[in-house]
């Protein structure tokens, strides 16, 4: 839920001055960094127990690439304007 409170100012500050494309473009980043936790699980999962690599290890790779991986999608959904 952090990432949502993180991202939900730049969406509400957009919406507030009509910029309407950039409000949509935000509210996509901030669905998609919902999905942060839930995509840390999968990354452990993959990483710890079919990769093989130690717990922390697994958990600190997930915490990085979940950001990146979940804007990623992200901002591949806004430029192929699939929710906008």
């Amino acid at each position: 839920m952090f990432s949502i409170h993180r991202s939900s100012p730049f969406c509400f500050a957009n919406h507030v001055r009509k910029q309407i494309v950039a409000h949509s473009q935000w509210m996509v980043r901030s669905f998609f960094l919902s999905f942060a936790n839930m995509t840390i699980y999968i990354i452990v999962a993959i990483a710890h127990h079919k990769m093989n690599l130690a717990y922390g290890t697994s958990y600190t790779i997930a915490v990085w690439l979940c950001w990146i991986l979940n804007l990623l999608l992200a901002e591949l959904f806004i430029r192929k304007k699939v929710f906008i």
